[in-house]
């Protein structure tokens, strides 16, 4: 058969890497091969999206090359899902597409209308060569991506990496650099993508939020006001801290199961009055010019976020008893802090009862399972409940982004902790993390 490679483009594709992609004749469920080059010399039944198939950042675009003829092509979640032809869930990509092969020198071209998104011509190089004709490209109205042996996920940038050449009536371009044999270039409709720079992490709009742990816990003595406004002067975003109950039912920020460890007293939280949590010193700042740190109330942070208009992400820590969660809601409605509060627990059933008091505040489940029936089980009872999220183990994440991509199709929330390197961070923006809980300043946006 004829081969001619195929590219289509569509708006989030980013948050589908580790997905399996498969080809059918069309409006059949014969499955369709596809070829990993335009050589055809590898013919694979599927393709898993970011292993085998190429996934260029900037917009979400995926490029293989198909064999010639009519198909439809569908978003598999799991490679099981694609094996057993089941379609409920996946994501159609493709319908009664055919790649027109022709061309002399340049290679084959077509012309591909998928989501609305012009494939506007497509080159498969024959020969290394720096002098590419097209012909229908200008510099205002397409960009030129790149696939080929040994180039990795790249996109030419207008200006640095091609001269748009006047003597052929701006219909070919001078690559700065010279591209092997079996190279693809790929013009698309500039608008097609989104605004940005070219870097190598896009998130086509999504707004990174760094969360500072407890205050950015490395930095200054954790859960107290002096972290917190240290970590938003430091640049982080937005605030995570822990909350529990005094014995005499009012909510402070605290992390530990008891003072002992970090404070100059013992016991636990509920088991001291508010009076007496306020007297107790930090003992990172005893002696120091910060030694009126002290344990903050839930109301005096709230009080901070809503001056400072920053949002909050408190974990439900511990409390007397589950209605004592009503009271850690009671603060966050008398602060008007509804929808900058963003809670999170380790029970469901603690965000369960959460959800019974207040359905419209969001609240999240802390997790770390990698187990498909687990968190799959999880985030429907969480899209059930509406308004909610998961925050999970960053590690988890990466090794499975089928998670975050089974959250966002149940309209779930995805928040990560506890990120501390920049390439992590890096790698949760690429399969469309965008909450990043950390301990310390990251240099990702």
């Amino acid at each position: 058969m004829a081969l001619s490679p195929v590219s289509y483009i569509a708006p989030n594709y980013r948050d589908y890497q580790g997905w399996w992609l498969k080809a059918y004749f069309a409006s059949t469920t014969t499955p369709k091969a596809m070829s990993l080059d335009a050589s055809g010399d590898i013919e694979v039944a599927k393709l898993q999206l970011n292993v085998d198939g190429f996934i260029v950042s900037a917009g979400g675009a995926i490029i293989i090359p198909f064999i010639d003829g009519p198909y439809d092509a569908y978003l598999f979640r799991t490679e099981a899902l694609a094996d057993a032809n089941d379609t409920t869930g996946a994501i159609r990509v493709a319908d009664n597409i055919t790649a027109a092969s022709g061309g002399g020198g340049g290679g084959g071209t077509q012309t591909i209308i998928i989501n609305n998104v012009q494939v506007r011509q497509q080159i498969v190089l024959e020969e290394a060569q720096t002098v590419v004709e097209f012909s229908s490209i200008s510099a205002d109205t397409a960009n030129v991506f790149i696939n080929g042996p040994g180039i990795d996920d790249a996109r030419l940038n207008l200006t640095t990496d091609y001269i748009l050449r006047t003597d052929l009536n701006e219909k070919s371009i001078q690559l700065l650099s010279t591209y092997p044999v079996g190279t693809v270039l790929s013009a698309y409709s500039l608008s097609s993508f989104a605004s940005g720079d070219n870097d190598d992490v896009n998130t086509a709009g999504n707004k990174i939020e760094i969360i500072a742990h407890r205050g950015f816990l490395t930095s200054f003595p954790q859960n107290t006001m002096l972290a917190f406004t240290s970590a938003i002067d430091r640049g982080a975003s937005s605030l995570e801290c822990d909350v529990q109950i005094t014995l005499d039912g009012f909510p402070v920020v605290f992390h530990d199961e008891t003072v002992n460890a970090i404070t100059n007293g013992t016991g636990t939280i509920a088991s001291l009055n508010l009076a007496q949590v306020q007297e107790l010193i930090i003992d990172e700042v005893a002696g120091t010019a910060y030694s009126g740190a002290r344990i903050p109330t839930f109301a005096e942070l709230l009080s901070y976020c809503k001056s400072a208009g920053i949002k909050l992400y408190p974990e439900i820590k511990r409390y007397r008893t589950q209605n004592d969660i009503s009271i850690m809601i009671d603060a966050v409605v008398a602060a008007k802090m509804n929808n900058q509060t963003f809670f999170s627990s380790f029970s469901l059933s603690d965000v369960q009862f959460f959800k019974s008091v207040n359905r419209n505040i969001l609240c999240g489940l802390l997790g770390s399972t990698i187990v498909e029936t687990e968190y799959q089980t999880l985030i429907n009872t969480l899209a059930e409940l509406g308004n909610s999220s998961i925050v999970w183990n960053y590690t988890g994440l990466l090794n499975v982004p089928a998670i975050v991509q089974y959250a966002r199709l149940r309209g779930v929330d995805v928040q990560a902790y506890t990120v501390n390197d920049n390439t992590d961070a890096k790698n949760l923006m690429r399969i469309g993390v965008y909450k990043i809980i950390t301990d310390r300043k990251l240099e990702v946006v």
